[in-house]
């Protein structure tokens, strides 16, 4: 319901989604757009209802996140029971498919908006759809898992449901600080999920070790980037890019603007679990 409500609103504002060209005064409507290049001159109706379309997935997201939040507390006299916890993973998934079809709309543009703290582009929107498409099949193998492990707590999905969040912020991020505030929201939820079996030791102690180790790697990434952020000025992607091919910083100091970059490497690992890091 939420979602089909949500997306009538946007068809509502269908027509300030879109944007003009100065050479074709037609609107393009919301699923039916030009593909920002370097070569269009394209200029914008509203700058913040754009904005919040090219965040519309994120913001949906956001959404199903609340909604789920109301709709479990709403149900707490079957807060615990293995129907309710199948129950709400199902509609999560309903959901979830409205956020694929939102995705889809969206591929074949490229553009960064928020002061290029963000960029979106096919590639960008193709990984989203994978990593989409990797959560419904977890969610899916869920259900077994709940029945095996007698498992009846419904705080998963959303748990879930945020690591998802963060790790579309990830993806789209332009900024290093961007990057690292996405990918402490995603190793948070991570951290809960290793504790999720509050009465077994193993998933306590496991918690642990792996909050301890990514405390570990959040320092020595953000070492990395506040190396880099003196040398160049800024944490943008796209400024340090123009910097490194423009100016002599990376000449003259491209040992250390390597290390601070093998600092951000690392901690990246360690929070990811990819070898060799996957302690």
């Amino acid at each position: 319901m939420i979602s089909i409500i949500f997306l009538v609103i946007v068809f509502f504002l269908g027509d300030r989604f879109c944007f003009f060209s100065k050479n074709d005064s037609n609107k393009l409507f919301l699923f039916s757009f030009i593909v920002q290049n370097e070569n269009s001159d394209i200029f914008y109706d509203d700058y913040f209802i754009s904005v919040l379309f090219y965040m519309f997935p994120e913001l949906y997201l956001f959404l199903i996140i609340v909604f789920s939040l109301i709709f479990n507390l709403s149900l707490k006299n079957y807060y615990n029971s293995f129907e309710f916890v199948n129950f709400s993973i199902y509609y999560i998934l309903i959901l979830l498919t409205f956020l694929f079809i939102i995705l889809l709309s969206q591929f074949g543009i490229s553009v960064s908006f928020f002061n290029n703290n963000f960029y979106i582009d096919p590639f960008i929107t193709f990984s989203k759809l994978f990593i989409l498409f990797c959560l419904i099949f977890v969610f899916l193998l869920s259900l077994d898992y709940f029945k095996f492990e007698r498992f009846q707590i419904t705080e998963y999905s959303v748990i879930v449901l945020l690591s998802l969040l963060g790790m579309f912020i990830l993806v789209s991020a332009n900024d290093f600080i961007v990057l690292y505030l996405s990918l402490e929201l995603q190793s948070f939820c991570l951290y809960i999920l290793a504790s999720i079996k509050r009465y077994s030791n193993l998933s306590i102690e496991a918690a642990l070790k792996y909050f301890i180790l990514g405390s570990f790697s959040s320092g020595i990434f953000l070492f990395g980037i506040s190396l880099l952020y003196g040398f160049f000025g800024t944490t943008n992607f796209f400024e340090i890019n123009v910097l490194i091919y423009s100016s002599d910083i990376f000449i003259n100091y491209s040992f250390l603007v390597i290390i601070s970059l093998l600092f951000i490497s690392i901690g990246v690992l360690f929070k990811l679990a990819i070898f060799p890091f996957h302690f």
